[in-house]
């Protein structure tokens, strides 16, 4: 059983030596340290059932959202700006994802070609 405290996926600024390690196969086209950290908690989810996995798809899609949304306040931010920050971040957290399904089911995650 994973310590209650360590339920979250943490993405530091892709400019940080731990994120791109964990997310060396994940294509993103930010540059260097273009977004904050975000944080995702799967504290209280069964990540070992589909319902559980739905409900931390959608605390990430909801934080990348929140990020984005924080990061790009200045007027003039396009749509397409914000679209792109999100894909992005959700992107970037899906090796993190694939790792804590794999440890609450006891078996390995490939991540899907979109």
């Amino acid at each position: 059983m994973i310590n209650s405290a360590l339920k979250s996926l943490v993405l530091a600024p892709i400019a940080s030596i731990a994120l791109a390690s964990l997310f060396a196969g994940a294509a993103t086209s930010a540059t260097a340290a273009t977004y904050p950290q975000m944080k995702v908690s799967y504290d209280g989810l069964d990540l070992s059932s589909s319902k559980g996995v739905a409900a931390f798809d959608k605390r990430i899609e909801s934080a990348a959202r929140s990020t984005c949304a924080n990061t790009y306040t200045e007027i003039g931010t396009s749509v397409r700006e914000l679209r792109l920050c999100k894909k992005d971040l959700v992107a970037m957290a899906q090796a993190a994802r694939m790792t804590a399904i794999a440890q609450a089911t006891g078996r390995p995650q490939q991540l899907a070609a979109k």
